[in-house]
Order: structure tokens, then sequence, then C-alpha cells
């Protein structure tokens, strides 16, 4: 288990890996905390506690900053490398809960760019992907059922997304299968994102929960 805001954790787990397998030349960083305990308490700026919102940066943005500060140093000796960081559709458009989460995940996206145009001259490639609603157990642990329908209805090609299609981005990412991308965020949400709920009265989409 890794501590990702922690720095000597970091630098521990990467020399270890460095002397049991060698350089890594592939990272993908997925850390935040979306359990429900925290989740529940990130609502909208006027309630916000100031507690989840430095627990929110720490843990995506600054466990993405060391991890991205410990490993990248060994792509750049290597001569490249992938680096391929989870942002989030909250982290592009505004949403009435979870300013927190929002927030921070628009600042990994900044990141991904910031990293990508210092390191691309070493051959070093850092991508976003920002999944849309994903089928998980803490997804339907925390979403009632006319909830789950609501966000159904704003996937345009009719189901949730699966964990595997998340990681299936991140292969075709961390793989020389996107060796002329960088920079960028893909974005995997089935479409959510692609179409404007009030010009698309075909579609129940509610504009709030």
């Amino acid at each position: 288990m890794l501590d990702v805001v922690d720095e000597n954790a970091w630098r521990e787990v990467v020399g270890r890996i460095g002397s049991d397998l060698g350089t890594i030349t592939v990272l993908h960083g997925n850390a935040a905390p979306t359990g429900g305990a925290v989740m529940s308490r990130d609502m909208d700026i006027l309630t916000a506690e100031v507690e989840i919102w430095d627990l929110m940066a720490s843990v995506v943005l600054r466990g993405n900053m060391l991890g991205c500060k410990h490993v990248v140093p060994g792509m750049v000796d290597a001569g490249g490398g992938s680096v391929v960081l989870t942002t989030s559709i909250k982290g592009r458009a505004g949403s009435g809960l979870r300013a927190a989460y929002s927030s921070m995940k628009g600042g990994l996206e900044q990141f991904v760019k910031v990293v990508a145009t210092e390191y691309g001259r070493f051959g070093v490639r850092c991508n976003g992907i920002a999944p849309g609603i994903i089928e998980t157990p803490g997804l339907k642990a925390s979403v009632s059922d006319e909830w789950a329908k609501q966000l159904l209805a704003a996937q345009l090609i009719g189901r949730f997304g699966q964990p595997e299609d998340i990681a299936a981005a991140v292969l075709f990412l961390a793989s020389d299968a996107s060796s002329f991308m960088t920079g960028q965020t893909l974005v995997v949400d089935g479409g959510m994102t692609a179409f404007v709920p009030v010009l698309s009265p075909e579609l129940t989409v509610p504009a709030t929960r």
C-alpha cells in the first residue's frame, strides 16, 4: 500500500521497484479519496469543510505531483515513458456538488499539460483520462435507484461505463499505440458531455440531481 501524499514513501517504492524490476516507464496516477465518508462531506462551496478540501488537494494534486517527481527522472534517463493521470468529467464542467473533487480534478487536467510540456522533449508523454459514470460497487452504494435512472439517461450509448472501459483507455495511452499523443485528456464517458441536455428534448436529463 502506497501513501501517495508521503514523499518518503514514493522514494522507497520507486527505489525498490528500480532494484527489483528496473526503471519505471509507465505511471498511472489513479488515487482519489472517493469513499462515501468523504464524498458525503464534499458538497457546495458555502458548506465546504477545509479538512475535506485539503484532503482532496493533497491526494489528487500533491499525490500525482510526487509520483511524477520521483518517476519521471527515470523515464528521462531511459529515453522515454508514459504518464497517465485519472482526471474526471467533473473537472471539465461545473457541477452542483463535489466542489473540492471537481476543483482538484480540473487542476489535475492542467497538471497533465504542464508535465507534457516540460518533459516531452525527453520522450516522456503525459495524458489524462476523464471517466464518466463508471459502474462500481461505490456507485451502487451511493446512488439511489431514481438518480441512477437519471444518470443513465445521460449515456448516449445506453449504459454506464465499466472498469474495463477505463482500463482499456489507460492501456492505450500507456502503449506505443498513442505515441503521438501528449498533453491531452481522453474523455471516456459514454457521450455524457457531448451534448447540451436542454437542446436535446428527446433525452430526459434533469439539470440538477
